[in-house]
């Protein structure tokens, strides 16, 4: 009997890349086929290349990790992101309605303000405050406009891996080469390592039923220059660092970007809890596995 096929977009990113990593590992690998594609292979902004890629092939779930992450680069390209982070959802959700297909895609904390104290709930209301954040939130709703029986989103925020460019990976370069780092302490947020959402990814197939919005992180929350001091520590632990530098904080006024940052975007875990009965690790011993991997990478 042939098996249904699993298509995972955006293969080449970090996500994409765990998502592979982890897959012989899935209970239900065995039932499935999981088919990569990069941008190379696939144009998500394109309705002929989407058309002509799934032409009479049998596809139960797309996962779309594709996206366009330049944050601060996102202010001066604002079309490249829309296609991206909009019309690319957008074109996936009316194919997957069309051929009954489930879709998973992936958002972020950024499409809220950041003015709450106390984490965001699927339900609140999203404003974001940059292209970036203002582009995935058109996604979402053109995700959720087409097909939305179908469609699941899983909100989730800092997001890092051992693989490809990140905070994380950027933090230990930075501290390997400079004397010292300013970071802004007043933006508070949830890392998350790609393995917590590979995680919850699989949690859901064995689920059946999934679609929705659910928001996932790792547990707990911190500012940034809290976790850059924690990278440091778990890095030179790990042989990454030779030395410590001076890590000093600063406010987000002092360190001006091209786009607007939320202060505050720690996301509510429990109705994705619940629903799926699962529980997030803490973001320190995520942290913690993501280094070993990077040193081990690098031995």
């Amino acid at each position: 009997m042939k098996k249904k096929s699993i298509v995972l977009t955006g293969a080449a990113g970090q996500l994409g890349l765990t998502l592979k990593e982890c897959w012989s590992s899935f209970s239900l690998a065995k039932d499935f086929e999981l088919v990569c594609k990069d941008k190379k292979q696939l144009d998500v902004t394109s309705r002929d290349s989407l058309e002509n890629t799934f032409k009479g092939k049998e596809i139960a779930l797309v996962i779309n990790t594709a996206a366009y992450t330049a944050v601060d680069k996102a202010e001066s390209e604002p079309d490249q992101a829309y296609l991206l982070n909009q019309f690319a959802p957008q074109f996936l959700a009316i194919w997957s309605m069309k051929s009954n297909c489930n879709l998973i895609h992936l958002s972020t904390d950024f499409i809220f303000s950041g003015k709450s104290n106390s984490p965001y709930l699927t339900t609140d209301i999203a404003e974001p405050l940059n292209v970036y954040g203002k582009s995935k939130l058109a996604g979402e709703i053109a995700l959720l406009k087409e097909n939305p029986q179908h469609s699941t989103i899983i909100r989730t925020s800092w997001l890092y891996s051992h693989q490809r460019s990140n905070f994380v990976k950027s933090m230990i370069k930075l501290m390997s080469e400079k004397d010292e780092l300013r970071i802004v302490d007043d933006q508070i947020g949830s890392p998350t390592a790609t393995d917590s959402i590979v995680e919850l990814i699989f949690a859901m197939l064995k689920a059946e039923h999934y679609s929705g919005v659910y928001h996932w992180s790792d547990q707990g929350s911190v500012s940034r220059y809290d976790f850059a001091l924690a990278i440091q520590e778990y890095s030179l632990n790990a042989g990454l660092l030779k030395s410590k530098i001076p890590i000093i904080p600063i406010s987000t006024d002092q360190y001006q970007t091209p786009a607007e940052r939320p202060k505050y975007s720690v996301l509510d875990l429990e109705l994705t809890k619940n629903k799926f009965s699962i529980e997030p690790k803490l973001w320190k011993e995520r942290l913690q596995d993501v280094i070993r991997r990077i040193a081990d990478n690098e031995k």
